[in-house]
């Protein structure tokens, strides 16, 4: 198989929003006329349902652009716990399978134009006994987008997360800073943007302030949507 369009969504850490922003750009890429699938590989933190485990991150995802494709291919891999997915599966006695993570990326990859996939965690949260989302994403070979915080702290996670991305070949086009809860004014929330891009030497493609509700991001969506397109070098079909 050829190397698919897409962005895999990643982040510095857990609880940074990184679904929020997944979803977002997954429906500002549709709204400009992108035939994007959506998948979460790996999630932990499943909801019980009548039908199984049930990833409300990757329900978001699909609900973001209308997904007509079955959720096994949209998530593959749903645990219970709300732990790195290596510990999830041990508690449950599993094995979490990167066989059918792999299988359900070829299908969606061949049935869009561009895949946008979130991960789970940071770059090095472990998966299975030997692999973690680093080694999914250059499985893969997809470009990285990496959300982070705006707060104090923030840049040593942030080049952290940069430099071991690169350091296995994978290209980060670009950082979102994204404020889950109410930010106060201070100087590192000034000064973070900047010193981010120039010492990561990676644009800084949005800087969403503290909103829950996605339509208020709209433009700044749009905007990344747009950005993302012309950093992974697609043009939506006319």
């Amino acid at each position: 198989m050829k190397t698919a369009r897409g962005i895999f969504v990643t982040a510095t850490d857990t609880e940074v929003g990184k679904t929020f922003v997944a979803a977002g750009l997954a429906r500002a890429l549709k709204a400009q006329g992108v035939d994007v699938g959506v998948m979460k590989p790996v999630a932990s933190g499943g909801r019980r349902t009548d039908d199984g485990l049930v990833s409300d991150d990757a329900r978001q995802l699909a609900e973001a652009v209308d997904s007509t494709d079955d959720m096994s291919l949209v998530n593959p891999v749903c645990l219970g716990a709300t732990l790195a997915p290596l510990v999830a599966a041990r508690l449950e006695g599993k094995r979490v399978d990167l066989g059918a993570v792999w299988r359900a990326y070829e299908t969606l990859a061949a049935r869009h134009e561009f895949l946008l996939v979130e991960g789970i965690g940071g770059l090095l949260v472990p998966l299975d006994e030997g692999a973690t989302v680093l080694d999914l994403i250059t499985m893969f070979r997809l470009p990285a987008l990496v959300v982070t915080r705006p707060t104090l702290g923030t840049i040593n996670h942030t080049l952290l997360t940069v430099r071991s991305a690169r350091e296995h070949g994978v290209d980060v086009v670009g950082l979102v800073i994204n404020a889950v809860r109410p930010v106060q004014p201070s100087q590192a929330v000034e000064t973070n943007p900047a010193i981010l891009a120039e010492w990561s030497k990676t644009p800084v493609l949005a800087n969403l302030p503290h909103n829950p509700d996605p339509a208020a991001h709209a433009d700044a969506f749009a905007q990344l949507a747009r950005e993302v397109l012309a950093r992974c070098g697609h043009a939506p079909r006319s």
